[in-house]
C-alpha cells in the first residue's frame, strides 16, 4: 500500500513568519518575533485584515532567499521517508500561485524532496484532496481531521501559534522533525515492512 502525505509549506517547512517578523519591524516600527505570535489568526491583533497578510506574505515570498528552514536538517528526514516505495509526499499549501516559482527555487535550494506541488484554496479542500496522512501547523485543519468520519490522519507540527491543540484519535503532536519521522516510522513504515 502506498500512503500519500500532503505536508504543509508555510510554518512547517519555511519559516515564513520570520520574514514576515523582519519586514513588519522595519516598517511598522514595531517589535515582532515568532514566540509571540500565540494565535492562529494573530494578524488581526495586528490591525492587519487576512488579505493584507496574505499580500504581505506574498511579498516575503517574493524575497524567498531570506526564508529559512523551520529546522536546519529536515530535509534529512524527508530523503528517509521517500525512500521508502510506500511513501508519497506531495507539498499541499495554500498560497497565491503567482508565488509558485519562489517556492519552487526554495524547495530546490533546501533539497526538498517531493512529487507534486499543490496549491489549495483553503484548509477544507486540502482535506477534500484524500490524502492519508496531513503533516500542518494549522488547528483549522486539525479541527475538520478530527472531526472526519475518513481514515485520514494529522500530525501537528507544533508552533506558539497552535501549541494548544490536543491530542486526538486522528491528530498526533510532534514539536520537531526528529518526532514527525518516529511518529511516521512508527503508525505507518514499520506496517508496511520499510
Amino acid at each position: 500500500m502506498k500512503y500519500k502525505i500532503a505536508l504543509d509549506l508555510d510554518g512547517v517547512l519555511a519559516e515564513l513568519l520570520e520574514g514576515f517578523c523582519s519586514i513588519y519591524k522595519e516598517r511598522c516600527k514595531k517589535d515582532l518575533s515568532l514566540d509571540q505570535i500565540k494565535d492562529w489568526d494573530f494578524f488581526e491583533q495586528l490591525g492587519f485584515s487576512e488579505k493584507e497578510l496574505l499580500d504581505f506574505l506574498d511579498e516575503v515570498w517574493s524575497m524567498w532567499w531570506i526564508i529559512p528552514p523551520t529546522e536546519p536538517d529536515l530535509d534529512q528526514y524527508l530523503v528517509k521517508l521517500t525512500e521508502s516505495e510506500s511513501v508519497i509526499i506531495d507539498i499541499v499549501t495554500c498560497r497565491n500561485k503567482k508565488t509558485v516559482p519562489y517556492v519552487k527555487n526554495w524547495l530546490k535550494d533546501y533539497k526538498i524532496p517531493y512529487k507534486s506541488l499543490i496549491i489549495a484554496k483553503d484548509v477544507a479542500e486540502k482535506l477534500s484532496f484524500g490524502y492519508d496522512i496531513y503533516i500542518d501547523d494549522s488547528p483549522h485543519l486539525m479541527k475538520l481531521i478530527e472531526s472526519n468520519k475518513a481514515d485520514a490522519k494529522a500530525i501537528l507540527y507544533i508552533r506558539p501559534w497552535n501549541s494548544n491543540f490536543p491530542d486526538s484519535q486522528n491528530v498526533f503532536r510532534a514539536e520537531n522533525w526528529e518526532r514527525i519521522y518516529q511518529i511516521l516510522k512508527e503508525k505507518i513504515l514499520e506496517k508496511t515492512g520499510n
